[in-house]
């Protein structure tokens, strides 16, 4: 529509190739549907002291009192997490952000890892910190994060979101054109 303004000739062409009727001049401004606004979950940085610890996947319209809580419960109060050393802490919460990034459901290939250390951190010393705090495990190709399902989504939950929001988008779509 916005075409029509300075080529008018081309939006004609290009409004007929699409299959609208009438004319593109004629065609009223298309309103926002609010339901495909409308976010069910959001991600929510967790900071402490100024840095950031993590992040949380939490629903869109919890209270600020509940994320407070749900991440004291996580982070701030987490024995294991409180004991870690700087370079530990560091490539923990690399390792997270490997995971969501790469749907992997907290699993850490033993070739990513040098991608998660600090500089100067010795692989060795701090894969055996996070597994002794229980927060790393071993597996057959590298590390998995203990419990990854309780704090992130995991890549089926973010399959069955995005074949949601795909529906949900086509039924719009064809709803506007039928």
């Amino acid at each position: 529509m916005i075409v029509d303004l300075f080529a008018p000739h081309t939006a004609e062409e290009m409004w007929e190739m699409l299959g609208y009727v009438p004319f593109v001049g004629l065609a009223t401004w298309r309103q926002a549907d609010p339901t495909l606004l409308v976010e069910d979950s959001v991600t929510a940085v967790v900071q402490i002291d100024g840095k950031v610890r993590g992040t949380l996947t939490v629903p869109a319209r919890i209270s600020a009192d509940n994320l407070e809580a749900l991440a004291r419960k996580r982070w701030l109060t987490d024995p294991a997490m409180m004991d870690l050393s700087g370079d530990a802490f560091a490539t923990h919460v690399r390792g997270l952000m490997y995971g969501v990034e790469h749907e992997s459901d907290g699993l850490i290939p033993a070739k990513a890892l040098r991608l998660l250390l600090p500089d100067g951190a010795e692989a060795f010393r701090v894969t055996a910190e996070l597994v002794e705090a229980g927060l790393w495990g071993l597996g057959e190709t590298g590390f998995q994060i203990v419990a990854w399902s309780e704090t992130q989504t995991t890549r089926t939950e973010m399959e069955r979101t995005r074949k949601q929001n795909a529906e949900r988008q086509r039924r719009h779509r064809a709803a506007k054109r039928g």
